[in-house]
């Protein structure tokens, strides 16, 4: 008898923000890869980053975990794939479960253009490259998971 197969691959679902951030490029660009930064501001509201740890470079590591609102900590792992200073960002994450297995994996990419007058224009691409079945939630909760996220990175930039 076959055992059947958890996991079930999903490049349908992609989350696409694009905003205008009253900062220049190099600020917004840093906030990405500084990993003192991200910590201020990457997870949705009501959730804090509890660990932060990256080394932004090609195949570099990242290792960023969120706790929740009500103490539960999700963790999330991921590498860089491709970094072009103050113009591209491309990584994938896995939000992981307490075993440490994965349950779901994106492909993100960020890009920063000059919009003039000290601005900067992001556009997010995350796309779901892999999920376990039974956890459509986390699908479900990425368009405005990432909003809140991106929403906070504002708030950061305009301290």
């Amino acid at each position: 008898m076959s055992t059947p197969n958890k996991t079930s691959v999903n490049t349908d679902y992609k989350v696409v923000i694009e905003k205008v951030f009253n900062a220049p490029i190099e600020k917004v660009f840093n906030a990405w890869i500084d990993e003192k930064i991200v910590s201020e501001w990457f997870s949705p509201n009501d959730f804090i980053v509890s660990y932060c740890k990256i080394n932004p470079v090609p195949g570099g590591s990242i290792r960023i975990t969120m706790k929740g609102p009500d103490g539960k900590e999700y963790p999330n792992r991921g590498n860089f794939v491709e970094i072009v200073d103050n113009e591209k960002i491309v990584f994938t994450t896995a939000l992981l479960d307490d075993k440490g297995l994965t349950l779901i994996e994106d492909f993100n990419t960020v890009t920063f253009q000059n919009a003039g007058k000290g601005k900067t224009k992001v556009l997010l691409n995350a796309q779901v490259i892999k999920t376990i079945k039974g956890n459509e939630q986390y699908i479900e909760g990425m368009d405005e998971g990432w909003k809140q996220t991106i929403d906070k990175l504002e708030i950061y930039l305009n301290k």
